[in-house]
């Protein structure tokens, strides 16, 4: 059910929606790449669909509309200088088009997207890229540049050009601007603030730098543009100069040529002028005045018809009238000579003190003697009203005291003529040409004003040029047409494709965001998929490890009463099948004892608690154990159990002498279990040697049942066998070799079987020893053993008839049957027995003032355990020195350790092996002096 928005929230969508819109606008409106180009970016198409993807809503597009309309107006109005309804249908196609363009958006991108922003995976990307941007672009471009076509602001020839700059520019500004804001306004929630950043930040500084480089790149064509008007500027003022320059050189010979010669005639100044001025533009025409009395008005005229113009008269410009004859004055300034005639034939005879200002012009020169240029005047002969001005100098009759002046040289210069192909070759490059005379700063006046309209961009280039005693500046204003067919395709190029190259990095850098976004959400749901598979591996395992210590001290402690139960029965009469019963009954209860051994070695080992000693040991006393445990029983079974050295040993060798007697306990043990006939052969070798350790190189051999290459992929499996029948014929767990396996790796070495069916196995180990500082050598062949040999290794260690005679025991224990035994081993051995039946009893009979040599104390005991007790023990002064040590079917190394923290002196583990607990007693004691 979706949900109505509210009044203040729709009408912040449509506030949002116009000043985004407008100044967005705005903004693209200054990418507009200068003359004759659309905006090839339209940042504001972008914008507004990402403001209705976040907020979706009919106010969202009526704000874009107004937007677009005011924008748009403002343009085609100048700025609301010009406003008229006549305007207002350009806008209002143009804002129609971006309103649908921004509905199709949406659709297509509510379609073909769901409710997904700019989702994680390309695919999402892909068809935002290739589907919702151009095919919805293509609306406000159709509907812009027809309203351009239609009202003339384009051409045909430009029209395919607008509409494609359009279509690029406003997907351009959807695809950079879209994805980026919708990602900025997203919550918190679907896009973390850090991959905001990872997106906006790569984006904003190429759509920065592309800008930078834009605007320099626009920057740097208008200064290429400039400088080229200035050069032609310059070219076109230094050729107004240099043809002012040549023309009044040639005013110069005629003031020379009068002033040179006592009378020159009529042809003879026109003879003159057709070889000065052949092929002349500059000069409109040249005249000779001279000042005339009025005495010698009738001889004038008649000496000047004499020559040929029969109608000479002298004339005065009466205003609103034009030329007439000229009325009676004491003074004349008469045009007397004139060339070329024919253009100029209205001026011949034209009294100069009659035009506005230039007696006074032509009196000053009289007195100053220089030369004088009249302000721009419009010619009485001139039929297009084109200005002019005049350069007069004065001819002087000198004399050898003095000088009196004998006329004036004029030259009209036509502003035209001045400038000649100048003004076409500017007209052609879409250059103004205007020139004003400044000579009074108050009063300028203009000579020519080619009217243009001005350019946009480039300003206009002034130049003076002094003429005479004149000054004349000069305007060149570049049209709006100026470059126009020249478009800026390089800043084109840079604005578009830097866009374009940032929008798409922004989309590589939202695919690349969010596969890795994607990936982390499942490593951290696998991750705590994992932790939770590891916390109840954990659990489960540690629950195991509980089960198993559990379990072992349950069943070491019937074990124990079974075994304790069997030797004290051996030690009694009775007879031969008797004996052989209970000896059978004792292997089984020790098979049963390396059953529970394994099963916890393999726990630990599987829990990674297993730890390797790293001690000095005498690698003799492991092999002569080795022996001595199956020698006798290969003899029972009638096979030889053979040991084998090709060199000498080193004696003494550093590492965990427990564990490698183990190992070769259980691969010696599985070798003669499958071996019904023949041998079993240990052999034992030095594989490498190094500076710092020996790498022995061992081997067990049988001649037994073998294993095909299919059994041997399994063999050191856990809780595997060959085959079913083997373990229903054989017996055993699977996990000898599998521990084996697993110690040899833990010590650093490797192990490896060679063997086939029917033709016996060898069990092949490396394992690397450190070297010991004693130095001793072993060879097998030498050594000789008896029967009489056991675990308990040298001869030395043999315990002697009654070692604990004169030593008193306190024996602390919770079952009934364990203290019986117990009593009854200890005082077989000559000790003294006390009881007590918990941590509780123990301590109240150790402070009864009774004496004790050691406390032999159980762990799990009813009232207060082994531990507490112990602990109790050590706080009491007077018996902080006594020797406690546990005597428990708690046998793992942790109990181990938790009995050393307790404050107690050694462990001995259930099933007693009483020649081992009778070894550890005496560990702790020293006998007392008989």
């Amino acid at each position: 059910m979706s949900v109505k928005p509210s009044i203040p929230h729709q009408l912040s969508s449509f506030v949002v929606s116009i000043l985004a819109y407008y100044f967005a606008g705005l903004f693209g409106l200054e990418l507009a790449i200068p003359p004759g180009f659309a905006s090839a970016v339209w940042p504001a198409a972008g914008i507004a669909l990402a403001l209705m993807v976040v907020r979706p809503g009919k106010w969202v597009v009526i704000g874009t509309f107004l937007a677009s309309f005011i924008l748009n107006y403002q343009l085609v109005s100048s700025n609301f200088s010009t406003p008229s309804l006549s305007l207002i249908g350009i806008p209002l196609t143009i804002a129609t088009g971006a309103s649908l363009q921004l509905l199709a958006g949406y659709i297509l991108f509510k379609r073909l997207m769901g409710t997904s922003i700019v989702a994680d995976v390309g695919r999402s990307i892909t068809r935002f890229s290739l589907v919702v941007v151009p095919f919805s672009c293509l609306i406000a471009a159709s509907f812009g540049t027809y309203a351009l076509y239609a009202n003339n602001i384009i051409v045909k020839e430009a029209a395919v050009f607008s509409w494609l700059t359009w279509w690029l520019g406003d997907s351009i500004g959807v695809l950079l601007f879209t994805p980026m804001l919708v990602i900025v306004l997203t919550k918190e929630s679907q896009f973390k603030f850090s991959r905001k950043l990872q997106i906006v930040i790569p984006s904003v500084l190429i759509f920065t730098c592309t800008c930078l480089l834009f605007l320099w790149s626009i920057e740097a064509r208008q200064k290429n543009i400039i400088r080229d008007i200035n050069d032609k500027v310059d070219q076109y003022s230094q050729g107004v100069k240099e043809r002012l320059f040549l023309s009044k050189n040639k005013l110069l010979s005629y003031q020379a040529y009068f002033q040179g010669s006592s009378h020159i005639t009529y042809s003879e100044f026109e003879e003159f002028s057709r070889v000065l001025l052949d092929g002349d533009q500059v000069l409109q025409g040249v005249g000779w005045t001279e000042a005339v009395n009025h005495s010698d008005r009738k001889k004038v005229e008649k000496d000047i018809k004499d020559q040929g113009y029969d109608d000479f008269e002298f004339k005065e410009y009466k205003k609103n009238i034009g030329l007439v004859r000229a009325e009676d004055k004491n003074k004349y300034y008469p045009i007397l000579y004139i060339y070329p005639y024919k253009s100029n034939e209205k001026a011949l005879g034209l009294d100069l003190a009659s035009l506005p200002g230039r007696l006074e012009l032509l009196e000053t020169i009289e007195t100053t003697g220089a030369a004088k240029v009249t302000q721009p005047i419009t010619l009485v002969q001139e039929s297009e009203n084109q200005k002019a001005i005049i350069l007069y100098l004065p001819v002087w009759q000198r004399y050898p005291y003095n000088q009196t002046l004998k006329g004036f040289v004029s030259g009209v210069f036509r502003v035209g003529g001045v400038l000649g192909s100048i003004l076409d070759e500017a007209e052609k490059e879409n250059l103004g040409i205007t020139i004003n005379d400044i000579t009074k700063d108050a009063d300028p006046q203009a000579l020519i004003n080619s009217q243009v309209d001005s350019h946009l961009y480039f300003p206009s280039m002034v130049r003076m040029i002094n003429f005479q005693d004149r000054k004349y500046q000069v305007i060149f204003q570049p049209s709006n047409k100026y470059e126009k067919n020249e478009k800026d395709w390089i800043s084109w190029v840079i604005l578009v494709g830097g866009f374009l190259i940032s929008a798409l990095l922004q989309s590589f850098i939202l695919m690349i965001t969010g596969a890795i976004e994607h990936t982390n959400n499942v490593v951290k749901i696998k991750t705590r998929q994992l932790t939770q598979a590891i916390e109840k591996a954990e659990s489960a395992n540690q629950a195991k490890s509980m089960f198993l210590a559990n379990m072992s001290h349950e069943l070491r402690t019937p074990l124990n009463a079974i075994v304790g139960l069997i030797n004290l029965c051996l030690r009694t009469r009775i007879t031969d099948q008797q004996e052989e019963y209970l000896y059978q009954s004792k292997l089984s209860a020790q098979t049963l004892m390396s059953l529970i051994n394994q099963s916890l070695d393999y726990a630990k080992i599987e829990a990674g608690k297993l730890e390797l000693e790293n001690i000095e040991f005498n690698l003799s006393k492991i092999i002569k154990n080795i022996y001595a445990v199956f020698h006798s029983q290969a003899k029972q079974k009638e096979i030889e159990f053979i040991l084998e050295s090709k060199n000498d040993l080193p004696k003494y060798l550093i590492g965990d002498a427990l564990r490698l007697e183990q190992i070769l306990l259980n691969i010696c043990s599985n070798a003669l279990k499958f071996t019904e006939k023949g041998y079993v052969t240990l052999s034992v070798d030095v594989l490498s040697e190094t500076s710092k350790e020996y790498t022995l190189a061992i081997s067990v051999k049988d001649s037994g049942i073998g294993v095909s290459k299919e059994q041997q992929k399994t063999l050191f499996e856990s809780f595997k066998q060959a085959d079913n029948s083997t373990t229903r014929k054989y017996g055993g767990t699977g996990l000898g070799l599998a521990i084996s396996k697993q110690l040899v790796e833990l010590m650093g070495g490797n192990i490896h079987v060679v063997s086939e069916l029917d033709q016996g196995c060898e069990f092949i180990m490396t394992i690397p020893f450190k070297k010991s500082q004693q130095v001793g050598l072993l060879n097998l062949n030498k050594i000789t053993y008896t029967e009489d040999d056991s675990l308990l290794g040298s001869e030395e260690s043999q315990i002697p008839e009654k070692p604990l005679q004169g030593f008193t025991i306190l024996l602390v224990e919770d079952i009934e049957i364990n203290r019986m035994i117990a009593t009854e081993l200890l005082e077989h051995y000559g000790a003294v027995v006390a009881e007590a039946f918990n941590g509780q009893h123990a301590l109240e009979v150790l402070d009864s003032g009774a004496k004790f040599d050691v406390v032999l104390m159980d762990i799990q005991m009813p009232v207060m355990d082994g531990y507490e007790a112990t602990k109790a023990i050590r706080q009491r002064p007077h018996l902080d020195s006594l020797p406690v040590l546990a005597m428990t079917a708690n046998a793992m190394n942790e109990d181990i350790r938790q009995c050393e923290e307790a404050g107690m002196n050694g462990h001995i583990s259930k099933p007693i092996d009483d020649e081992n607990m009778v070894r550890t007693i005496l560990s702790v004691l020293v006998k007392p002096e008989v």
